[in-house]
């Protein structure tokens, strides 16, 4: 292509873009779409001036055309996707939130100073260590009435649920902050 070919096609820049925008609701799509079409262009040996916007208006359409339909895939694709992702049950949800409510029973019914150790480290966060200056006592106090207290709700919360595994999951839910 010479450089009067090129000087004439550029001359319709402004159109080119405008035609992509048309055509297209995201600006930055259109522009790739406007970039894709001068790339061509500027690809294709013996491209007439005289026809230059009727070619380029064809190539952008196409272009766009393309474009449009690989939106419409990835739309689909995620409808599709996100269909699999679909909220839990009430019954579930219900079922779930009660067994949160056993958990912090159980925790609630600990004697002193096991249910304020594990309120402590759980929920306000604080290490073993923070428990102990607080409490002024010594960190390995703290740690073993952690390991009491553990013990202690675990044996109440295997015989409330009766598997051990439905009351983890509620307990990793509250340590998590997900209730």
């Amino acid at each position: 292509m010479d450089s009067t070919t090129a000087k004439q096609l550029l001359e319709n820049a402004g159109w080119v873009r405008a035609l992509a925008r048309r055509l297209l609701r995201d600006p930055h799509v259109a522009d790739d779409v406007a970039q894709e079409a001068w790339v061509r262009a500027l690809r294709r040996p013996g491209l007439r001036v005289g026809s230059a916007r009727a070619w380029l208006a064809t190539v952008v359409r196409r272009l766009a055309s393309t474009a449009r339909r690989g939106d419409e895939r990835r739309v689909r694709r995620e409808r599709a996707a996100a269909a699999g992702e679909a909220e839990p049950a009430t019954d579930e949800l219900v079922a779930r939130a009660e067994a949160q409510r056993k958990v912090v029973a159980a925790v609630l019914a600990l004697d002193e100073p096991y249910r304020a150790t594990l309120l402590q480290h759980y929920f306000d966060g604080l290490t073993a260590a923070a428990i102990a200056r607080a409490a002024g006592v010594p960190a390995a106090t703290v740690r073993s009435r952690l390991l009491r207290a553990h013990e202690l709700l675990r044996g109440r919360l295997d015989r409330e649920f009766g598997e051990r595994a439905a009351w983890c999951a509620a307990l990793s839910m509250l340590v998590k902050g997900g209730a």
